[in-house]
């Protein structure tokens, strides 16, 4: 949550002052996604690409449901772990 507030959300802003509400566009939500994707997948190039459009054309609409152009950064958290769906990770155990 941090990274994506830090590194992607942008601020709301309450009379030209910021309200402490974080947001995420549509093109926001996309550059995240393609950083998770390849660090959790290690994909790249045509194959990363192709993930991050199927999982924004699929999702980004179950999201902003009313068509407002961006989504709370809360909300981007189950996102990315929808994006991402089965990722099965080894820490060793056999």
């Amino acid at each position: 949550m941090h990274s994506l507030i830090t590194q992607y959300a942008l601020e709301g802003r309450t009379d030209g002052k910021p309200n402490g509400h974080f947001y995420m566009t549509k093109d926001l939500i996309e550059k995240a996604t393609d950083e998770v994707v390849g660090t959790h997948y290690k994909y790249d190039g045509d194959k990363k690409n192709q993930k991050v459009h199927e999982a924004i054309t699929e999702l980004w609409p179950k999201y902003d449901q009313l068509n407002e152009g961006f989504i709370e950064v809360s909300r981007a958290a189950v996102f990315l772990r929808n994006a991402l769906g089965n990722v099965v990770t080894s820490i060793g155990l056999q």
